[in-house]
């Protein structure tokens, strides 16, 4: 075997330990992604009227989201802040919105608040997850040396 090749090997082995290092790691804690105002075929498609419902008067609370998460809100508004974070989400009625498993948050219901909700913990999306996340993570150190 010649040193090329050699070399090419222990790459890919690296890559690969970096990679499965980065998969199995604690979901990351900070991931709300929202979407405004979805169309009525795109929520007819996910049967959004079947999930299950979930309301909460005005109140402050911590949560933390043992699986994936999806939403859609029917009535009302919510701020959700990120542990360690200052900035919060506003999610609002026609608001589609995914936590990530692990995320843990504040939420802070400023109005009588009403949601659609289906959870999804599969080995295939608590991988996706984590993946998009750590590299995500990844992007922002390598851009903090620059």
């Amino acid at each position: 075997m010649n040193k090329l090749t050699r070399s090419l090997i222990v790459i890919f082995l690296l890559l690969s330990a970096l990679f499965t290092f980065l998969v199995n790691q604690n979901a990351p804690k900070d991931s709300i992604y929202v979407r405004h105002h979805l169309p009525a075929d795109e929520l007819a498609k996910l049967n959004v009227d079947k999930w299950a419902t979930w309301k909460k008067e005005p109140s402050t609370f911590l949560w933390q989201f043992p699986e994936s998460e999806t939403i859609y809100v029917t009535k009302g508004e919510v701020y959700v802040t990120p542990d360690g974070s200052t900035d919060s989400v506003l999610i609002q009625q026609g608001d589609f919105a995914t936590f990530a498993p692990g995320l843990r948050c504040v939420w802070r219901v400023t109005q009588p608040f009403e949601k659609q909700v289906i959870l999804a913990d599969t080995p295939f999306t608590n991988m996706y997850w984590r993946v998009v996340f750590k590299a995500k993570a990844a992007l922002r150190y390598i851009q903090a040396l620059f």
